[in-house]
């Protein structure tokens, strides 16, 4: 009783505070399939699935899912090529988790609130990289 209170004040936090500036984690997306009247939503309350859905972003997502928001492993593709692929919670990428810029840069390593955070490797296509600790960059 008490966990299922726990995670669904976890999850109404998370809701709460999808704001991101970021160029590719967009509070749109996770809006998108949590509106009521999108028919995506029919997954809610029926734990982790695996399944596709494309944004009207243009952006494309496979992987877990839970009520309605990117949970668990997942790829988010979006339509200039860049990628994430890793561990999602409640819509944000947090864990471990690539991302691959359009122009061939990466970074491997932690994420927290879809931002680098914590141990990881970022390389450009030209050679260049650091390896250490990264802060919500």
């Amino acid at each position: 009783m008490v966990r299922g209170f726990l995670e669904r004040r976890k999850y109404k936090v998370r809701v709460t505070s999808l704001k991101s500036g970021n160029r590719y984690f967009k509070d749109k997306e996770n809006k998108e399939t949590l509106d009521p009247t999108n028919s995506f939503v029919d997954i809610k309350d029926k734990g982790v699935q695996v399944r596709d859905y494309r944004y009207s972003t243009g952006g494309y997502y496979n992987g877990e899912w839970l009520g309605g928001l990117r949970h668990g492993k997942g790829k988010m593709q979006w339509k200039d090529g860049a990628y994430y692929e890793g561990q999602w919670e409640y819509g944000i990428a947090c864990g471990q988790g690539k991302f691959q810029h359009a122009s061939g840069d990466v970074y491997v390593g932690n994420w927290y609130n879809n931002k680098c955070h914590g141990k990881g490797k970022y390389s450009d296509g030209k050679g260049a990289s650091y390896d250490g600790d990264w802060k919500e960059d």
